[in-house]
């Protein structure tokens, strides 16, 4: 199972394919080899967005066979990514089953590392994360608020660190290090295939606190 809980509009500014779309056609070309079967679940919070990768999706469901799309349930959901999307794997039983969650945010902190810990509980589950930290050593220091969203995304206090440091030095210490909970090897499709995306990324396994 794949779920996103950022998915956008399915396709980009400059009509490039969104990552929902690339993993469609991802998961269609290894059904190709493999007799299983695939269900994408999609979260998305703007209205407008929805019904783009409403239209997005059909399209890239079109250019497959029959038995392909048969094989790859595709939903896609209106609504904030959390709770909305952990409570929808609860729902359905992903929880526990070959699960890759993709939480690629629009930019800042918008992900809680509580949300990270709760998925990290189950050892067939990988998440990948993204955002950007520049927005929290450029933004954060005098604003309580984002201040805030910087110690739900790291799950303490302990990254504010940065702002002692000087400019060359912020970007390392922001960056999250790998230890035990944390797996630099390329994530596997739940399909079992290896997946195309770059092996120097980290798939970030949650344990019991922030990384070290």
């Amino acid at each position: 199972m794949y779920a996103e809980g950022f998915a956008g509009a399915g396709i980009c500014k400059q009509g490039e394919p969104g990552s929902p779309v690339i993993a469609y056609e991802v998961f269609a070309d290894a059904l190709h080899r493999f007799p299983k079967r695939m269900r994408v679940i999609l979260m998305e919070e703007d209205a407008r967005r929805v019904k783009e990768l409403q239209r997005q999706m059909e399209l890239v469901r079109s250019r497959q066979a029959d038995d392909i799309t048969k094989r790859i349930a595709v939903d896609v959901h209106h609504g904030d990514f959390h709770p909305a999307l952990l409570q929808e794997l609860r729902g359905i039983g992903a929880l526990g089953k070959p699960l890759f969650v993709l939480l690629d945010s629009f930019g800042g902190p918008d992900i809680p590392f509580s949300l990270l810990q709760e998925l990290g509980r189950y050892p067939s589950t990988e998440v990948m994360v993204t955002f950007e930290p520049s927005f929290l050593t450029r933004f954060a220091e005098k604003h309580d608020g984002h201040r805030q969203l910087g110690d739900e995304a790291f799950g303490s206090p302990e990254w504010q660190g940065v702002f002692q440091q000087s400019p060359s030095g912020k970007s390392h210490r922001i960056r999250p290090r790998c230890d035990g909970s944390c797996t630099t090897s390329s994530p596997k499709h739940p399909t079992g295939e290896p997946s195309r995306s770059s092996s120097d990324t980290p798939s970030w396994r949650p344990s019991t606190g922030p990384p070290k």
